[in-house]
């Protein structure tokens, strides 16, 4: 009987965070839409309190990424999950550089329009017109929303240290380093940005701590929340302090912004690595691991945790996504955060479909080979 608790148990997290995978896709996309709309200035009292409210809906949009990560740690690095180095090393990490490598490579192409120029000088006569350099460099580097694949991999490469580290430390040893990698982290990006300190300064310069810990802090979260003993008391808590943490953040983003002016908001805490995206990020993984609140019948959960699995593909596509919907007039000038929503949700819908027509031959070729 414990069993069968502990599979549904399992069955729950599965489908809970094959929608947070979801939602998170969905942050992302909001959060590519809004950067450049909360610089613009407020000219009157509305559309002032417009920009509060689309700096607001940034602000808990920047989650998004810190999810996808929290979502990776909370499987790869959980005992009770069948994954060898072997794995890590001949299946998981190929797989990242295999799909980074081949959009890195769709995308250089066609920076340099390649496909316009193939219909038009046929199969060999644009070749000649390739800058190979540039086309080798924009593979290498990839897009500027490629970054994550980067920080991905080089977690990945740390998996099989952390795994063992997690299977042999007690608990209070995995959350004493967990909650090294977040402190230290906020603590030297915040000091990077506009709360530097003198002193503070010399101390990190001479503890060689040149860099964060980065996203390590929300690979580990990912697995200490899932593994954590939680229930409805906390998460209200944290909802509680995510609630006061936002308003207060709000405030501070909003203080070099007022009306009349152009001067820009206060962007230090949208960082990824700030406090409170890290508050946001542990605050909504709880509600969605633990609180069950979507309750949904069983043929609507397999369909979303179906829809999950082309997340990736989605995230490889979006920015295109949102530029046919702007050439298409598709989607119109979001300058309110009724239209950022909205369009937003267009452009989530459009490029979850475009990738499961994408992905749906990659799969259906995996299943063949699997049942041969």
């Amino acid at each position: 009987m414990q069993n069968n608790g502990k599979i549904e148990n399992n069955a729950k997290d599965n489908m809970n965070y094959g929608i947070l995978h979801l939602f998170a896709s969905f942050l992302i996309i909001i959060a590519a839409l809004a950067w450049d709309i909360i610089n613009l200035p407020a000219q009157n009292s509305e559309s002032y309190a417009n920009l509060k409210i689309l700096t607001g809906i940034t602000l808990v949009s920047r989650v998004g990424i810190p999810l996808f990560v929290m979502l990776r740690g909370a499987y790869l690095l959980d005992p009770e999950n069948d994954i060898s180095d072997s794995d890590i090393f001949k299946r998981h990490i190929p797989r990242l550089v295999f799909v980074f490598l081949s959009w890195s490579l769709f995308y250089a192409l066609l920076e340099q329009k390649f496909f316009a120029g193939l219909m038009a000088h046929g199969p060999f006569g644009f070749w000649n017109l390739l800058d190979l350099d540039r086309l080798l460099e924009s593979t290498v580097l990839g897009q500027p929303h490629f970054w994550y694949w980067y920080t991905l991999l080089g977690l990945y490469l740390v998996t099989p240290l952390l795994r063992v580290f997690i299977k042999n430390a007690s608990k209070a040893q995995i959350n004493y380093f967990t909650f090294l990698c977040v402190a230290v982290t906020v603590i030297v990006v915040l000091n990077d940005g506009d709360f530097q300190n003198y002193t503070l300064n010399r101390i990190i310069s001479m503890s060689n701590i040149f860099l964060p810990l980065g996203f390590l802090g929300y690979y580990l979260l990912g697995y200490t929340i899932k593994k954590a003993v939680k229930g409805k008391a906390i998460a209200v808590t944290l909802l509680l302090v995510s609630i006061v943490v936002f308003y207060y953040s709000l405030i501070w983003t909003m203080e070099w912004n007022s009306i009349g002016t152009r001067a820009p908001v206060n962007l230090s805490l949208l960082n990824y690595l700030s406090p409170v995206i890290y508050i946001f990020g542990i605050t909504i993984f709880v509600i969605a691991g633990e609180m069950r609140i979507i309750q949904l019948k069983d043929y609507k959960n397999e369909i979303l945790s179906d829809l999950s699995k082309y997340t990736v593909t989605l995230y490889m596509i979006y920015p295109l996504v949102i530029q046919f919907c702007i050439t298409a007039n598709v989607i119109s000038a979001a300058q309110k955060w009724q239209t950022l929503l909205l369009n937003s949700l267009i452009v989530f819908i459009v490029a979850l479909i475009l990738a499961i027509v994408i992905a749906l031959p990659y799969r259906g070729i995996k299943k063949w080979l699997g049942n041969s």
